[in-house]
């Protein structure tokens, strides 16, 4: 199963985007209620202003899989998977709904499309030539993702790091980093200003990034658990990538480290701000990222087929049970 997607033949690419319809078969068929995620700003909801339910899981959908495309050639140009291969679009694909609640249409999987833009555009900075340009390009996606999920913005500190990672240390990438990530909020003020409500927008962004610590809490037993194996899996596979670092070469080192870095920046923001369950989809790509460059180094097959096949039927199972559960 992993040999099968260490090969990108368009057949691999047609047996992805079978298995990610099957698993979107519940949130397709059965419409879910709208749930107001951040109040009436302007940042929000967007995909909810289709009109019919169809519409939004449709939408939903198409960022679903563009966001595991998008992943995959992320994977593979940072040489963290084979050159050609669909294995972290497969990893991602399997993660991203592993819960009943990652398959609806929210704003974050608008979010999380972008979040992936931004961390493509990070791993640039490694070979760029004008890292001011680079650094900027990096915060501006980042700022955009932050549009649809404010708590995001504090992740421009992770930029900082990887700049550290990549051994740039001109100030002027750094400060880059920062304008653009705050740029997209210059173009909100005057909008704001224009519409003379400021103190909306201000209060809005205010209760977006407030903090709610805590555990976060999950529909049924089966997801708990389910999250929590792949918790596990994603742990065990960020600390063996760690472990073998000195084995790669700079370059792969460099982008190995980037991604640790973000799995915890990421890990240790989720915490903070988990307000809705929902947001979890944002951990997801790097952890799909994490694994599948874990799995791509992978000499015996055996063991490895054998537990993603079981993460494979838990995850059938805890998606499609909504469809027989007639009670």
């Amino acid at each position: 199963m992993i040999r099968f997607f260490q090969s990108a033949y368009p057949s691999r690419l047609f047996v992805l985007f079978l298995l990610a319809l099957v698993m979107w078969i519940p949130s397709l068929i059965y419409s879910s209620p709208v749930i107001n995620y951040g109040g009436n700003n302007i940042y929000h909801n967007l995909i909810q202003f289709l009109p019919v339910f169809w519409e939004r899981k449709l939408v939903a959908f198409i960022l679903f899989f563009l966001s595991a495309l998008v992943l995959n050639a992320t994977g593979t140009k940072t040489g963290l998977t084979l050159k050609n291969s669909y294995l972290a679009a497969f990893i991602f694909i399997l993660a991203a709904s592993s819960a009943p609640f990652l398959t609806h249409a929210t704003p974050f999987l608008l979010a999380n499309l972008l979040f992936i833009l931004f961390l493509k555009s990070v791993f640039k900075l490694q070979k760029t030539n004008e890292p001011v340009l680079a650094a900027f390009d990096a915060g501006l996606m980042l700022g955009i993702a932050t549009l649809f999920f404010p708590p995001l913005l504090f992740l421009f500190v992770f930029i900082w790091f990887a700049l550290i990672v990549y051994r740039i240390s001109k100030w002027r990438p750094y400060v880059a980093a920062l304008t653009g990530s705050l740029f997209p909020y210059f173009f909100l003020i005057v909008i704001s200003f224009l519409l003379n409500n400021p103190t909306n927008l201000h209060n809005d962004f205010m209760s977006d990034i407030s903090l709610h610590p805590g555990k976060m809490m999950f529909s049924s037993v089966n997801t708990a658990i389910l999250v929590g194996l792949i918790s596990i899996a994603v742990l065990f596979s960020a600390l063996q990538m760690y472990s073998s670092m000195g084995n790669k070469n700079i370059r792969t080192r460099q982008h190995i480290l980037v991604s640790l870095w973000l799995l915890f920046f990421v890990s240790l923001f989720l915490f903070f701000f988990n307000k809705y369950p929902e947001t979890i989809v944002i951990l997801t790509g790097p952890a799909s990222l994490m694994l599948a460059a874990y799995l791509s180094q992978l000499h015996n097959y055996k063991w490895g087929n054998r537990i993603v096949g079981l993460f494979i039927v838990m995850i059938f199972v805890n998606q499609l049970y909504p469809l027989f559960n007639v009670a």
